[in-house]
């Protein structure tokens, strides 16, 4: 079996439509295609997808961060169902963080639903820390956790010496 390449880039119009079909296929909440469409031109967000090399037609994932002064929001990120488990997700999760880190971004915050383990599981994997859970966030009454990435060690200043506190998962 052949491996797959891929790569990453901006979003198109032309990616609009799978990108669409996906999330009403896998989303507690899909974006519509026009809220789509907006994300394109927002100079605030990044809407990125990977693509096959072969083509760069077929869209295997995607995500969109908002960017609000030195934060960012990941809104949504999904891989096609026929790529998980292959370390699309992470991969592509990591070049998110590389690109947050180069714009001077300090953190990242998601929401996911309780029950999806497996987005949790990554996402602690990486340094993401659950900081609340906000009850009845999706449709039936489905909580979701809130979670953040910091980019950076975070600096105390402590009278005649000073601390650093690394990144932790806190399970």
């Amino acid at each position: 079996m052949k491996k797959l390449s891929y790569s990453p880039r901006p979003a198109t119009e032309d990616d609009i439509s799978q990108v669409a079909e996906l999330e009403k296929g896998s989303m507690l909440k899909p974006w519509s295609k026009s809220s789509l469409d907006e994300e394109l031109t927002n100079e605030n967000s990044i809407f990125w997808v990977v693509t096959d090399d072969d083509t760069d037609s077929e869209v295997l994932a995607y995500a969109i961060v908002r960017k609000a002064l030195n934060e960012s929001h990941l809104l949504t990120i999904l891989v096609k169902k026929e790529h998980r488990k292959q370390g699309i997700a992470e991969w592509f999760l990591r070049k998110l963080i590389n690109k947050c880190e180069k714009e001077q971004i300090e953190s990242m915050f998601l929401d996911v639903s309780v029950k999806n383990t497996s987005a949790i599981g990554l996402y602690q994997k990486l340094g993401f820390i659950i900081v609340r859970t906000i009850k009845d966030f999706y449709p039936d009454n489905i909580s979701a956790y809130s979670m953040v990435y910091k980019m950076k060690q975070i600096k105390i200043d402590l009278p005649e010496k000073e601390a650093t506190i690394e990144r932790k998962n806190f399970n």
